[in-house]
C-alpha cells in the first residue's frame, strides 16, 4: 500500500497526553522517537522495546492525526482509564482536533463511562 501523504496531513495536535495532563507535542510521523524521549526524560532510564507500549501501560493517550488511543489494561490486569485531569485537557482542547480524532476520543470517553460504571 502506497501512502498519499495529502490525505494524512496534519491537521490537528498530534503526540501523547501524560496522566497529569502534560500535552507532549510532535511531528507527523514522529511518535517513535518521540516516544522514546518522554520515557528516557521522566523515568531517567532508556527504553528498550517500545518506548509507546510503556507510555500506554502508564495511563497515556496517543493521539495522531487520524486517530487517538489508549491503552485500556496493565499488564497486571488492572483497568486503565483516562484521569480527571486528562478529561479536562480534551475538553478544553477539543476544537483542535480533527473529525477522526474527535471520533475516537468520543469512543474513548464512552468506554471510559462503562469502565466507570462496571469496575468503579
Amino acid at each position: 500500500m502506497r501512502w498519499n501523504l495529502k490525505e494524512v496531513e496534519r491537521d490537528c495536535m498530534i503526540g501523547y497526553l501524560s496522566p497529569e495532563s502534560i500535552f507532549y507535542e510532535c511531528e507527523s510521523w514522529g511518535h517513535t522517537s518521540k516516544a522514546h524521549e518522554i520515557y528516557e526524560e521522566i523515568y531517567k532510564e532508556h527504553c528498550y522495546g517500545s518506548a509507546e507500549d510503556r507510555l500506554l501501560l502508564l495511563g497515556y493517550l496517543v493521539l495522531r492525526a487520524r486517530d487517538a488511543y489508549m491503552q485500556y489494561r496493565t499488564d497486571d490486569g488492572k483497568w486503565n482509564i483516562l484521569t480527571n485531569s486528562q478529561l479536562e485537557w480534551i475538553k478544553n482542547h477539543i476544537d483542535a482536533f480533527n473529525d477522526a480524532v474527535k471520533k475516537d476520543l468520543s469512543e474513548i470517553l464512552n468506554d471510559k463511562e462503562d469502565i466507570r460504571k462496571r469496575h468503579g
